[in-house]
């Protein structure tokens, strides 16, 4: 407990003395969404009604536009609000960054690169946190004590290294990731160095052609972890999409669902969701915000 609120004291100095002494610009940012979920289960005969609020966070980010470089900073508090404890948010980020035109070096409390490079890409349910990715299940959403080097080879490839300086770890915790990114799609490769045990492989692919969109998520370590498949076409406004999920610990998922624009920042999502190993099913309808 002390740990937290010494590192709330820390973003609190940093918002008020940094843009004051060095005249940056502050930008707010988080997302809030609240749903309805109904869920059945033939197993046990059981149904029920839930209301919930996953996958909310608020945070600032602050830069200092230099020259030829560029500073930030940025932190990012997650909550639940109706947990019971709602009022004691959780640091997902705390970091210190500097980007140039060909690369970017950052330090502190942020996103694993599994979690960078995979699910904020592959990532599309929105009533599940992390996208409702079942490969999400194997990944490390955020690491402590860590630097990130970015390089940018052209406009379309970029590499990144990350390592955890944790002195009380004496193994060196690290991994890689390439993205290639052209108006196609994407696709993104992760490696991580696991102590004792065989390496982590992530993939990710995103293919667009038109208003219709395909993409997918792997997870490998000595064999499949996880997989995600979705199949989505834009309409109006509105994005309909059907999609399959398999995990060697929850086993087969199949999805589908509607998602509307509402506003430039909102969306109001409807998802129906079948387990066919576990004889179950859900239904989730709510709306997302975020700035």
């Amino acid at each position: 407990m002390m740990g937290f609120f010494k590192t709330i004291l820390s973003v609190a100095v940093t918002a008020a003395v940094v843009p004051a002494v060095m005249a940056v610009e502050v930008k707010p940012t988080g997302q809030f969404q609240a749903q309805i979920s109904y869920y059945h289960t033939d197993v046990e005969d059981s149904t029920g009604w839930a209301l919930e609020m996953p996958d909310n966070f608020f945070g600032i980010t602050a830069v200092e536009q230099l020259a030829n470089s560029v500073i930030l900073g940025t932190v990012e508090l997650g909550f639940e609000p109706l947990a019971d404890d709602a009022l004691t948010p959780e640091v997902q980020q705390a970091y210190m960054g500097w980007n140039q035109s060909v690369f970017s070096l950052a330090a502190g409390r942020m996103k694993s690169l599994e979690e960078t490079y995979i699910v904020d890409y592959a990532g599309y349910l929105k009533g599940l946190d992390r996208g409702g990715l079942q490969a999400a299940a194997y990944i490390q959403p955020f690491e402590s004590e860590a630097v990130r080097l970015t390089t940018q080879a052209g406009q379309s490839l970029s590499f990144s290294g990350q390592m955890q300086m944790d002195p009380d770890t004496p193994e060196a915790l690290w991994s890689l990731a390439a993205l290639a990114s052209t108006t196609e799609g994407t696709v993104s490769v992760t490696y991580r160095n696991v102590p004792d045990e065989s390496a982590l492989w992530g993939m990710q692919m995103t293919w667009v052609s038109g208003t219709v969109s395909l993409s997918g998520a792997y997870m490998y370590q000595d064999e499949m972890l996880g997989y995600d498949i979705d199949l989505s076409m834009l309409s109006n406004g509105s994005e309909g999409f059907i999609g399959y999920s398999r995990s060697k610990d929850d086993g087969k998922r199949w999805q589908l669902g509607i998602h509307q624009n509402l506003a430039q920042t909102i969306t109001s999502y409807s998802e129906l969701l079948w387990l066919p190993d576990d004889s179950s099913w859900q239904w989730t309808t709510g709306f997302q915000l975020t700035y």
